[in-house]
This record gives C-alpha cells, structure tokens and sequence, in this order.
C-alpha cells in the first residue's frame, strides 16, 4: 500500500493542539490559585475579591471551552489512537495498488484503489455504538469520554453519502466524464469500540477489520489501468504501480 498524507498540516494541528491543552492548564491553575479564599492577592486587594473571584470563574470556563477544542485537535491529530496512525497500521500488508489518501483534497481520509475509490468515514469515540431503528447512539465512554472530548457521534451515514458526493464532485471538476464505482466503509478506529449495528446503506467496521473487508466483501472488478490513471491524476494520487512481469 502506498500513503499520501499532508504531513504538515498532521505536525501544524498536532503542535496547536498541545499548545491549546498546555496553555488552557497553565491559565485555569493560576486563575483557581488567584481565587482560593485566603489567597496573597485577594487578602491584599479585598475591594476587588468579588469582581476578581466571578470574573475568575468565567474566565477559566471560557478557558475550559477552549481546552475542549485542543482535546477533540489532539484526538484527531496527536492521539497514539488517532484514526489516522490506526488506518495506518490497520492497512499494512495491501498490495501497491491501494493509495491511502489522508488529509488530502476533497476529504480527510479514503483509499484508491483498482477498483475505485472508498470514502472512510472514521470515527474515534469508544464505548458501545448501536445503531437500531434508525438511530444512532454511543454508551459506556463514561467520563474519560468527557474529559477526553471526544467529537459528537452524529449520523455517519449522512456523512458517508456527503463524502461520496464530494468525490464525485472533485473527479466530474477535474476529469469530466470519467465515471468510476465511489463507496464509503464507516470505521470506527478507537481499540476499546464495540459495535452493535443494524444492516444498513453503508458498511460498518472496526478498524481492525477494514483490511478484511477490503479484501472480501468490500473487493470490486479491477478497472482497466487506463482509467486507474486517470483516476489518480485527478485526485493526485501515487501512480499506478507499474505490472510486474510475470
């Protein structure tokens, strides 16, 4: 398998992500110092204890909120279970043919291969996911789902179909009249996920179970190596592998 990854748009968000969560730390711990009854500046500046201890309080809940965003960054960028590093590893072993496509235009994460193009919709909340009589729902990450703040679970399957429209869109703009198959596989990509999902439109997996399905259910009549090219120029994709001789 080969890999295209916006490696620094990876390293930019992972480093802004930490900087949010280190700073946020360092602001809420000085502001409750600053706050504690009996504290050096508040004994010292009694005229200002209320303005200054209310006006603490809001502060490092606005502080709070912005931590919230550098977690949901550090998930998706630095975590060492982030849906990036398991696709990963998840996929070694497939063939050169397969292109994994991370952060690269028009969406975050899908595969090139042979036989088209699949759309992954990852998804990096834990817990038990369910997905019966039409909706989806998310138990058992408890508070360490909290804290970590991990991302809504929202609808993957409204995703999926968004995401198949946008590549659909990406290779009518840039190579008109090319038509080739366009699926999507939602992924879930935290190892302490389980899953209890109804059939529906679109496949459901693990991610360690993505390259199984990849190569079984989820497998397609190559196409011919001309419109493989195509494909990839359009989506500037690694080149087809040359054939080898045989």
């Amino acid at each position: 398998m080969r890999i295209s990854a916006d490696e620094q748009k990876i390293k930019k968000y992972s480093a802004i992500a930490r900087a949010i969560i280190i700073g946020s730390l360092v602001v809420i711990g000085g502001l409750f110092i600053a706050t504690l009854p009996g504290s050096n500046f508040l004994s010292n500046n009694p005229d200002l204890f209320s303005v200054m201890y209310f006006g603490s309080l809001g502060l490092m809940l606005l502080v709070f909120l912005i931590s919230r965003i550098g977690m949901v960054w550090a998930n998706r960028y630095a975590s060492p279970v982030r849906p990036e590093k398991m696709l990963r590893e998840s996929l070694k072993g497939l063939d050169r043919r397969y292109a994994l496509m991370l952060f690269r235009k028009p969406i975050d994460y899908y595969l090139v291969d042979a036989g088209g193009i699949t759309a992954l919709i990852c998804k990096g909340q834990r817990g038990r996911i369910s997905f019966e009589n039409g909706k989806w729902k998310r138990r058992g990450s408890g508070l360490s789902g909290v804290l970590a703040s991990e991302e809504p679970l929202g609808d993957p399957y409204d995703e999926a179909t968004k995401s198949m429209a946008t590549l659909q869109q990406t290779l009518a703009e840039k190579a008109p009249g090319l038509s080739v198959p366009i699926n999507a596989v939602v992924v879930f990509t935290h190892p302490e996920t389980t899953l209890q999902v109804e059939p529906g439109p679109i496949p459901v997996v693990r991610v360690a179970d993505l390259k199984d399905y990849l190569r079984g259910a989820g497998k397609r009549r190559d196409l011919p190596a001309s419109i493989q090219r195509a494909v990839r120029a359009a989506l500037d994709a690694p080149e087809l592998p040359a054939a080898e001789p045989g």
